[in-house]
């Protein structure tokens, strides 16, 4: 969308859960985001709470609010769009968005959960994710204009569409866990699980019986699946690593069991994922 510059920059890609999904989703940023779920399911981990997102949902994800995307469906398909703090500012001032002024301007931190969107909306607003995304390489005044258009429909909305229902509450060792996981995905460190549950205050098979309770998988699964979405991103980037190369900073042991994993959480090869 636009290249960074003084107000900073803007993103909007399609994730997919296929093979060449799109980014590693799970993190927290200064910037402001919206994810659109045009078919099927993600689950999110926002807040010590776990929520499931479905066709035609639309969720903001506020600046330093942290979020792990822990599961998501085979077939799922979602528009992420992602603005930096100082862009959204200047254009709720140009197009007197007031509403944004007062998220804007709050002190302590703001949590929005997600909404269902009316059928026609979510295609609406899909349509217009599509049209915005292709505005890419056109003109500086063509991309603002267009992500303005993007940010006040996106907002508006949701404004009036239904909550989803509350989510579930997590316990406390159940969070840390999937964060330190999630973090530290690629590193060894993230092997000794004794020692993430040591971290998490309890013991390893306490938090092991409450992360699958809690989770719905175990905590090598979760481990896993988030070593896989981070080679995908690697590999899905293009750049100068092998396929080995990638598997190694995405934290797998081996070459063989990033090939395994692929398989077993995407249904693919590795080499699949690389663009042609």
């Amino acid at each position: 969308m636009l290249p960074p510059g003084e107000l900073g920059s803007s993103r909007l890609f399609l994730n997919t859960g296929g093979p060449r999904g799109g980014p590693n989703l799970g993190h927290q940023h200064a910037e402001w985001e919206f994810n659109l779920i045009e078919r099927g399911w993600v689950e999110y981990l926002i807040h010590g709470q776990r929520y499931r997102l479905p066709t035609d949902s639309l969720t903001w994800l506020l600046p330093q609010q942290p979020h792990v995307l822990i599961d998501q469906s085979r077939d799922m398909r979602m528009w992420v769009a992602v603005f930096s703090e100082p862009l959204v500012r200047q254009m709720s001032q140009d197009a007197g968005l007031s509403h944004w002024q007062r998220l804007l301007d709050r002190d302590e931190p703001v949590e929005l959960r997600g909404r269902i969107l009316a059928e026609p909306e979510a295609e609406m607003l899909g349509g217009l994710c599509r049209r915005v995304a292709g505005l890419e390489g056109t003109t500086h005044q063509r991309g603002r204009a267009g992500i303005a258009w993007l940010l006040s429909e996106a907002w508006q909305m949701f404004e009036h569409a239904a909550d989803i229902p509350a989510g579930t509450h997590l316990h406390p060792a159940v969070e840390k866990a999937a964060r330190l996981l999630h973090e530290r995905a690629h590193r060894r460190d993230a092997d000794n699980l004794d020692a993430i549950a040591e971290e998490c205050h309890v013991s390893r098979a306490h938090l092991s019986r409450l992360f699958a309770r809690q989770i719905g998988m175990t905590l090598t699964d979760f481990r896993t699946r988030q070593r896989v979405r981070l080679f995908r991103e690697l590999v899905g980037r293009g750049g100068r690593l092998t396929l080995e190369q990638a598997a190694t900073a995405a934290g797998f042991g081996s070459y063989a069991q990033c090939y395994r994993s692929v398989h077993r959480e995407l249904g693919c090869r590795p080499n699949q994922l690389a663009p042609h």
